[in-house]
């Protein structure tokens, strides 16, 4: 879900599809470059991309660990404490940053809340101020015996007429809109929570995943549920099939303290336990390649070197079949040779070989290369 917020976006020159340095590390290495920009332009953070942001980063990336480490080679990336950054200097120069951002939203701010006053003052109405008639009147100033200022008594055909100066223009005008309670301030601890500092996990991801949700006071809630763990377990309850008002029960979970149940993974959590599963069965299958070649390698080592000594692999291998039972017959069948050849008696042929002709498989260049 794109965020609502007024200008946000990243700058990239088109020299980027010929940059030698984004070219020298690989697509998969250059497009987690680029969704680095995005990232930190989203949450903030100057050019800085946080270790816990590497699950969204690298998904649909083979190896986002070595995508980051040739960044880091290729210098477009300087390892922090708490991950990665392109810089501050260098994205001062071409980003906005997170002072230039807060500025301009609080300028838009004002700007609106000052058209908001005037155009109240200029759709308020002045209050009509009634007609008075006082022809043929006759001021009767004993039916004001308390002789309060502003007040008037007039008589026509014996009906009186009481008019107050309350009603008057200038008490209408200085009429006041009532004074709109104050916000709560986002940087406040609340519900016992305390602020980024004492926040547990990312506090950027938590925030993020309540506004998508469309939480009222959203920075608030992240605030008092402490944790980004408790913050994502809500949010994905209040995804859950049935759920009417989302965004209601997810900051009902959290003012209500509720934990999630011991073995919860967040999706972020999960996604990164695939890529390290992926990650690990990528290695286990290079393992098993390897083998199966270096076997492959010895077992063309060892038919090599019985070629090369056709006479003693012979001999031998059909010294082992009649020891075995074998009838000459059942020799015949086979071609010539082939008993030798075969891993039924492979290892006395090898054997006779270094015997009598001092010759082992790893002296011949297969054989070492299969070591």
């Amino acid at each position: 879900m794109s965020s609502k917020a007024p200008g946000i976006f990243i700058q990239i020159k088109t020299t980027v599809l010929t940059d030698d340095k984004l070219a020298a590390v690989g697509p998969e290495a250059a497009w987690m470059y680029v969704k680095g920009l995005c990232w930190s332009k989203e949450h903030l953070t100057d050019g800085e991309v946080r270790r816990g942001a590497l699950a969204i980063l690298g998904a649909g990336i083979s190896d986002p660990e070595a995508a980051a480490q040739r960044l880091v080679d290729e210098k477009l990336w300087t390892v922090t404490e708490n991950g990665w950054t392109v810089g501050a200097e260098r994205w001062a120069r071409h980003q906005e940053t997170k002072a230039q951002v807060d500025a301009r939203r609080e300028a838009d701010r004002e700007r609106k809340k000052a058209g908001k006053k005037t155009s109240k003052k200029v759709s308020k109405k002045p209050a009509k101020t009634p007609t008075k008639k006082t022809s043929g009147a006759l001021e009767d100033s004993s039916r004001n015996p308390t002789g309060s200022p502003g007040e008037s008594v007039l008589s026509r055909g014996g009906i009186q007429h009481t008019e107050s100066e309350s009603e008057s223009d200038t008490e209408a005008e200085t009429e006041s809109t009532p004074p709109r309670a104050s916000e709560p301030d986002p940087a406040a601890p609340v519900g016992g929570g305390g602020g980024d500092a004492q926040f547990v996990g990312d506090f950027a991801i938590a925030l993020k995943a309540l506004k998508g949700l469309r939480v009222n006071g959203a920075e608030a809630l992240a605030r008092q549920a402490g944790s980004e763990r408790v913050v994502l377990y809500a949010v994905q309850q209040a995804k859950s099939p049935g759920v009417k008002r989302p965004h209601a029960l997810a900051a009902k979970l959290i003012r209500e303290g509720e934990q999630p149940p011991e073995g919860w993974r967040s999706h972020a959590e999960l996604e990164a336990h695939r890529l390290e599963r992926n990650r690990l069965a990528g290695e286990q299958q290079a393992a098993e390649v390897a083998r199966r070649k270096r076997e492959y390698e010895r077992d063309l080592a060892e038919l090599a070197l019985i070629r090369d000594h056709q006479d003693v692999a012979q001999a031998t291998a059909e010294k082992f079949a009649k020891g075995k039972g074998f009838t000459p017959g059942a020799l015949r069948k086979k071609p010539k040779n082939e008993w030798a050849r075969s891993k039924l008696c492979r290892a006395e042929v090898l054997e006779a070989i270094e015997q009598q002709t001092g010759n082992t498989v790893e002296n011949t260049p297969r054989g070492r290369e299969s070591a």
